[in-house]
C-alpha cells in the first residue's frame, strides 16, 4: 500500500502591506501578525496608578474588569492563557462578513479585513 504523503504547503508568503512587505515564509508572517491589535475584556484590573501595562513595544491599557481595550494578539493570548481576558473576534471574522468571501461577493460595506487573516 502506498504511504500517503503530507500536503505540501508553500514555503513563501508574498506580502504587500504594512511592514511585513516582501517575500516571507509562513513563520515570518505568524510574527508579524502577533502585532495585530485586537480587542480584549479584561477580567483583572493593575494595581497601577492609571492600570496601563508598559511593554517594549508601547504602553497598553487601562486594564479594567469588563471595559473593552485594544492589544496586540501576542499580549491578548498571554493574559487569555492566564484567564485574565477574554478575546474579542474582530469584526471581519463574524459570520456576516465572512458569507460572500468563498465566492468573491464581499459588499462595499463589510467589515476591513486584516493584512494577516489568511495564515
Amino acid at each position: 500500500m502506498e504511504s500517503m504523503k503530507p500536503l505540501a504547503l508553500s514555503t513563501k508568503v508574498v506580502c504587500k502591506i504594512g511592514k511585513a512587505k516582501g517575500v516571507h515564509v509562513p513563520a515570518q508572517m505568524e510574527f508579524f501578525g502577533e502585532d495585530e491589535v485586537i480587542t480584549v475584556i479584561p477580567s483583572i484590573h493593575l494595581p497601577s496608578t492609571d492600570s496601563s501595562l508598559i511593554c517594549i513595544g508601547g504602553e497598553w491599557g487601562p486594564f479594567r474588569p469588563n471595559f473593552p481595550v485594544e492589544v496586540p494578539l501576542w499580549l491578548a493570548l498571554a493574559l487569555q492563557k492566564k484567564k485574565c481576558c477574554r478575546i474579542e473576534i474582530p469584526a471581519w471574522m463574524h459570520v456576516q462578513n465572512l458569507e460572500g468571501m468563498p465566492l468573491g461577493t464581499r459588499s462595499a460595506d463589510a467589515a476591513p479585513l486584516s493584512a494577516y487573516e489568511f495564515l
